[in-house]
């Protein structure tokens, strides 16, 4: 990534475990995409939802998507329009954002990938 997309800057923190980007000036996280998937795999296990990362991911639900909406908030107060046609998540992990992101724009395509297979099966549910 070259600039942020919230802001324009293109200073970045790496954080945990490199495995993402930070956004030195407004804090916006990205995806590192020069991660491999055999890294992101061993990372991104099911421990990191129960254990390592979150205590429970599932039984957190409802305050993850507060914090995604005020997320999803803040990103299109910066960008400057509301009609978006198609989005990607990368890291969609158990669909939580999803489900934000499509009650809120209905009529928008959303895809999301991950590599954690459990959370991939929970999203599709």
């Amino acid at each position: 990534m070259n600039s942020c997309i919230v802001c324009d800057n293109s200073s970045f923190s790496e954080i945990y475990n490199y495995t993402l980007l930070k956004c030195r000036e407004c804090g916006f996280v990205t995806a590192n995409m020069s991660i491999s998937l055999e890294e992101l795999s061993r990372i991104y296990s099911e421990n990191y939802f129960k254990g390592e990362e979150y205590t429970d991911y599932i039984r957190d639900k409802k305050i993850l998507q507060q914090n995604f909406n005020n997320r999803l908030s803040f990103i299109l107060s910066n960008i400057g329009f509301h009609r978006i046609v198609n989005a990607l998540e990368i890291g969609s992990a158990y669909g939580f954002f999803a489900e934000v992101f499509c009650n809120r724009f209905k009529k928008t395509e959303f895809v999301g990938i991950d590599v954690a297979q459990e959370a991939i099966l929970y999203g599709i549910e």
